[in-house]
């Protein structure tokens, strides 16, 4: 599920913090990570198996996103 999120463009006391704290991957990031092309982080996205978000339009994966892929798809 892509979501979309502003900029952050808010003065310091209104910022949303928790969006602040997550960190996030951008495609390419991930890509190199799984040693995978960006088409195929962005195919997965599409196709609902990664969550990801927009900051601003910026496509990103947050690390527990991430982390629960690779739970979910470990080869034993």
């Amino acid at each position: 599920m892509l979501k979309r999120v502003s900029p952050l463009s808010q003065s310091s006391s209104t910022k949303d913090t928790t969006r602040q704290s997550v960190e996030s991957f951008t495609v390419k990031r991930l890509a190199e990570r799984w040693s995978v092309s960006e088409r195929t982080i962005r195919r997965r996205v599409k196709a609902g198996d990664i969550d990801a978000f927009y900051v601003g339009d910026r496509l990103r994966i947050s690390r527990t996103e991430i982390e629960r892929f690779e739970r979910s798809n470990r080869t034993r």
